[in-house]
């Protein structure tokens, strides 16, 4: 058995490699906030009315109410890892709990790739399943941000539990099916109302379901769905009958508002982003969907639903990652025809190492990906730094002032380590913290009362703020040969390889400010003065 027919493998990745994602890229950007921060309140005030109030979507509303359902399943889901930490003593301060929430989220996702895995061996070969686990694992935008508190990565989870049963083929898991992609559109994104209606009238057309059955099923769930969404919402968002998902709809469809985030051509979907999140997977998915009539009829329903989403003018690759998996079904069955038929002639054991050389690409390309949005949080590694350098101040008064951009790459409420509230598992060790943190999401001009502040516009505070430390970010990633490198060959000029490398390129984008006192300044001036005369 080679490795890519390893079963146990694929099945270990499909965790590990998720996790180190969550490990190498801990902190989030504000898409994540609204799901993250709701974890966070729900962990440390739990579900009381009298606590409600300082739950953080009150005072940093979002431009249209989201469901707490997802936040809910992950808080109560993340407990339990959470106790086990503690008491392994793994847990040191709040932002470890960020971590064990994004890793609790990335694993139940990965549980549903491995019943899809599972699904693809019973019904194309243990094989297929094998290398629809490589293909998932060796991909960037799917590990990496399904650990990512962002609606979408909520509705993947039950969306991947559904292309797993339809896989399988029943009429009964077919019903399930229809019955969850139901409950994802009513309650988590109404993106996938068309995907539910190709899926649905897939099936009526290929008579593996009855009208009667389809309507039924699609009734009850959806009612169900409705009820437990405008139930649990109301409840958060203190909201009479408050359905967000509808309330998304009337924002970003009716009112075209989603406009106002740009606008794309109709083609970007099919040309720009499903190649970027398939890779390699795109070349091997269009020969199965040419050769493969199984793997075709699996992916009719999500073509046609890229189709759908191209006639929406805002385009953004999370609104279609829900068919990447199929799309790797499909991409693992011509993987799986190549690699079982390399004995044959030499024309197929050329085609088999390309095939290699296609995962080779695949990693590199992720590896490079993950590195780069790894160093684009600055928010969250500033603050995250501001605490190792005042490492003697946990018990002193501070006010710290988070500006807009730091707030919108990675400061979040689990990194305020020195402030309330504090799961109560960790109150008696972390209790004694007094400092304060204000994010810079509304005008002000008065900042006399702040002791740090981190901000993107270190020269505006003047000579009464010093400079602690500058925090580096991604700035792009230049191409091409470096001027004077090379030898010369004849007529032609060869530059060293890593000329022609893409290079990395990092610029401060945050500083870390501390207000000087009085005496500090006054003295400042005297010596300035002294030198002067």
């Amino acid at each position: 058995m080679t490795v890519l027919e390893s079963t146990l493998l694929g099945d270990a990745l499909l965790f590990l490699v998720p996790w180190l994602h969550v490990f190498i890229s801990p902190y989030a950007k504000v898409e994540e906030d609204f799901n993250l921060h709701a974890t966070h309140d729900l962990l440390m005030y739990g579900i009381h009315h009298d606590t409600l109030h300082n739950f953080d979507h009150f005072p940093f509303p979002t431009p249209v109410p989201r469901s707490f359902i997802g936040s809910l399943v992950l808080s109560y889901c993340s407990l339990p890892l959470i106790r086990l930490a503690h008491e392994a003593h793994l847990i040191i301060s709040k932002f470890d709990l960020q971590i064990i929430v994004r890793l609790t989220l990335a694993t139940l996702n990965s549980l549903a790739l491995l019943y899809v895995r599972r699904a693809v061996s019973r019904r194309f070969t243990p094989l297929a399943g094998s290398l629809f686990a490589y293909l998932t694992v060796t991909q960037f935008h799917l590990p990496y941000w399904q650990g990512r508190t962002i609606p979408n990565m909520f509705a993947l989870l039950p969306v991947n539990i559904s292309t797993a049963l339809l896989i399988r083929g029943s009429k009964r898991g077919l019903y399930t099916a229809i019955a969850l992609l139901t409950f994802c559109t009513v309650v988590f994104r109404a993106e996938l109302a068309p995907l539910l209606a190709f899926v649905t009238l897939q099936s009526l057309v290929t008579k593996r379901a009855g009208l009667g059955s389809v309507i039924k099923t699609g009734i009850l769930a959806g009612v169900l769905s409705l009820v437990l969404t405008v139930v649990i919402d109301s409840f958060f968002w203190r909201q009479f009958f408050l359905w967000p998902e509808f309330s998304g709809v009337l924002f970003n469809v009716y009112e075209g508002k989603s406009a106002e985030w740009g606008v794309s051509p109709p083609y970007e979907y099919f040309i720009i982003h499903l190649p970027k999140l398939l890779m390699v997977s795109t070349p091997l998915s269009a020969l199965a969907f040419i050769f493969s009539r199984k793997a075709r009829s699996l992916l009719i329903a999500p073509i046609a639903f890229i189709g759908a989403m191209s006639c929406l003018g805002h385009k953004e690759w999370r609104f279609i990652v829900y068919v990447v998996p199929v799309f790797n079904v499909a991409a693992a069955c011509t993987a799986r025809w190549i690699w079982s038929q390399r004995g044959r002639n030499i024309l197929l054991r050329l085609m088999s190492l390309g095939l290699l050389g296609l995962f080779a690409t695949n990693i590199v390309a992720t590896a490079f990906l993950t590195y780069v949005s790894s160093i684009n949080y600055p928010g969250g590694m500033a603050l995250q730094m501001l605490h190792e350098i005042v490492v003697d101040s946990p018990a002193t008064i501070a006010r710290v002032y988070i500006d807009n951009y730091a707030a919108h790459t990675g400061a979040t409420l689990f990194l305020y380590l020195h402030s309330p509230p504090h799961l109560s598992l960790l109150a008696p060790e972390h209790g004694s913290a007094i400092w304060s943190y204000d994010r810079g999401r509304h005008n002000r001009t008065d900042f006399g009362e702040f002791t740090y502040v981190i901000s993107e516009d270190w020269e505006r505070w003047g000579a009464e703020w010093e400079v602690l430390a500058g925090v580096e970010a991604f700035a792009g990633v230049e191409f091409g040969r470096a001027e004077g490198g090379g030898r010369v060959y004849g007529r032609r000029r060869w530059g060293k390889l890593e000329d022609w490398l893409p290079r990395v390129v990092v610029e401060e984008r945050l500083w870390i400010l501390q207000r000087r006192d009085e005496a500090e300044q006054e003295a400042e001036v005297e010596e300035s003065e002294a030198v002067g005369t």
